[in-house]
């Protein structure tokens, strides 16, 4: 899931260590989307997502968080070599959830260090426009440009969160607490092992990590085992953007990289999403 306030975002790729077809015992791909509460995207800053039980309570812990998820599955997605055509493109998850990523491809790099993913500005789907009539009264909260109007208003507003996805977040890692140790020098441990899923905190550039200086996703790693029909997370990694969008935007003399009311389908270079995930060393082969 994806917070456009700074938040880093979650992706999940598996590697399914099998020959052959697909079998039942293999796993299948899902997205894990979050219930949508566009009352609170007036809040400036935006705030934490909301629990699906209170809607003024913000949630309470990363269990709760979690709980409140709901998977979308694709079983027709079969193949490796498949993928492309059997990528769920045309009934993505962003259609639910606006602060994923609308991916249309995924394939290691030719020299086998990262995963490429290849995705789209989903509300530029909904840029299309019409005049606005004679008289027309527009829905409170549209905006009109040079007496044009979007056909699907409702939609292009939805998908407002696919901005965020082009902006990177500095980041850094941070240490887990010890509950059990008093001691306040050592009070905190880093989680580096590869059991234990690293935690990081905003942090301004000069701050950051080098890994986490120009990111978007964790990227979790995952290893299918036929035998006991398991899947285990292998490692862990941080996106690496293409390019940096703001920056091209800035060259290009724009103040901002999208447009609140969305009329922006001249900044084509907000169309394609580029990032890619480094491969744990261990299983690049």
């Amino acid at each position: 899931d994806e917070e456009s306030d700074g938040q880093v975002s979650s992706i999940t790729m598996s590697q399914t260590v099998i020959e052959g077809g697909r079998t039942p015992q293999m796993p299948i791909l899902t997205a894990y989307c979050e219930p949508v509460n566009q009352t609170t995207w007036s809040i400036k800053p935006l705030p934490r997502r909301y629990n699906t039980q209170s809607s003024s309570q913000p949630q309470s812990s990363e269990a709760e968080s979690q709980s409140n998820l709901f998977s979308i599955q694709y079983p027709h997605l079969t193949s490796c070599k498949a993928l492309p055509s059997q990528f769920p493109i045309d009934t993505p998850p962003v259609d639910l959830d606006p602060f994923l990523p609308w991916i249309h491809d995924v394939f290691p790099s030719s020299d086998g260090k990262y995963i490429q993913f290849i995705a789209q500005n989903r509300r530029r789907c909904f840029n299309g426009q019409r005049r606005v009539y004679n008289g027309e009264r527009l829905p409170q909260g549209v905006v009109a440009h040079k007496n044009y109007v979007h056909l699907e208003y409702g939609k292009n507003y939805f998908m407002r969160p696919q901005a965020a996805l082009f902006q990177h977040v500095p980041v850094k890692k941070v240490e887990v607490s010890d509950e059990h140790d008093d001691d306040s020098s050592n009070h905190e441990k880093i989680a580096s092992t590869v059991g234990e899923e690293p935690r990081y905190r905003l942090a301004s550039h000069e701050d950051a990590d080098p890994d986490g200086m120009d990111t978007r996703f964790i990227c979790r790693f995952k290893s299918f085992d036929p035998d006991a029909t398991t899947l285990t997370i292998v490692g862990y990694s941080l996106s690496e953007f293409e390019l940096d969008y703001d920056f091209h935007t800035y060259r290009k003399g724009y103040l901002h990289t999208a447009t609140h009311e969305g009329y922006d389908n001249h900044m084509i270079w907000m169309s394609q999403l580029l990032f890619k995930c480094t491969i744990p060393e261990d299983w690049r082969d």
